[in-house]
């Protein structure tokens, strides 16, 4: 579902070292364009001082990068409202030198938005420190209870609009992205159009 009605919230993301790599691939994507969020800043030891855009494609964008979530309040500049973890770690787990950031983002009030295997809301500390700050954790991966599921029933043969897959054969290939820029080319047409996305960073870009 398209998230287009929603105010999008200020956001930090954290790539932890891995702008320019394509593990940052959530980044990426906010970094094109979200209807969910709006890139304040990017929290990313190896490319301090920088443009984010000018790391991800060469077009500044205006958005600067910060060593650390304490750097970016040390700064004074303000309106951050959500901290989104933006890079996909190996096997989907947590480096120790993410945690940090992570940590330091809750105690500055922000609700953190993640989309990795290892669920923050499980984690004891972040949990002990998002219930003493009183933060929300969203894990985006967190599977729905079970009476929320149900199997396919056909009813995307109900849907009449003109709908078409993006195939790729494997991860970190550009099917989001391609998707996202078919997307923008319809409504640059006036033509009604939506992504229909199944992976996390579709669901942080609306």
């Amino acid at each position: 579902m398209a998230a287009t009605a929603l105010r999008r919230k200020k956001a930090l993301v954290l790539t932890d070292g891995l702008l320019a790599e394509s593990f940052a691939k959530t980044c990426h994507g906010l970094l094109r364009g979200s209807e969910r969020f709006e890139v304040l800043a990017v929290i990313d030891r190896e490319h301090v001082g920088e443009d984010a855009g000018q790391v991800l494609d060469g077009h500044p964008r205006g958005l600067p990068v910060f060593e650390s979530v304490e750097e970016f309040f040390s700064s004074g500049k303000a309106g951050a409202e959500v901290l989104v973890v933006g890079v996909a770690f190996p096997g989907g787990f947590l480096p120790t030198t993410a945690r940090g950031d992570i940590a330091a983002a809750i105690e500055h009030g922000l609700p953190v938005v993640s989309g990795l295997h290892h669920l923050l809301g499980d984690d004891p500390e972040f949990k002990t420190l998002a219930e003493r700050h009183v933060v929300e954790l969203t894990d985006i991966r967190r599977p729905r209870p079970a009476s929320q599921l149900h199997f396919w029933n056909g009813a995307i043969f109900d849907v009449r609009a003109p709908r078409f897959p993006v195939l790729g054969t494997d991860c970190a290939l550009g099917k989001r992205t391609t998707c996202r820029w078919l997307l923008e080319a319809c409504r640059a047409e006036n033509l009604s159009a939506e992504m229909i996305y199944t992976g996390q960073t579709g669901w942080m870009q609306g």
